[in-house]
């Protein structure tokens, strides 16, 4: 499809929308997606990396729980609770 705008971002299935929630709410896929590269970089810590990159990688982890949280996602095991 020459001048085609759309792409898959990785991991994204076909058809699957993150601008259209469809109820008004959250996509899962967004959700889904900061989970995974959440994921991803809880496993690169486990790797002992050096200081620098566990600052970016630190970096990286506080923004998307901010993100979740502004999305109204604590996730798996988490409560506000147990925040304080």
């Amino acid at each position: 499809m020459a001048g085609c705008s759309n792409h898959l971002d990785q991991g994204e299935e076909p058809g699957a929308s993150s601008d259209d929630p469809g109820d008004g709410g959250v996509s899962v896929t967004t959700v889904e997606r900061l989970l995974d590269r959440k994921q991803q970089l809880m496993e690169r810590l486990l790797d002992n990396p050096g200081p620098h990159e566990r600052g970016e990688i630190e970096n990286q982890l506080e923004k998307i729980d901010t993100a979740l949280n502004l999305l109204g996602y604590a996730g798996p095991g988490i409560s506000e609770d147990d925040e304080n």
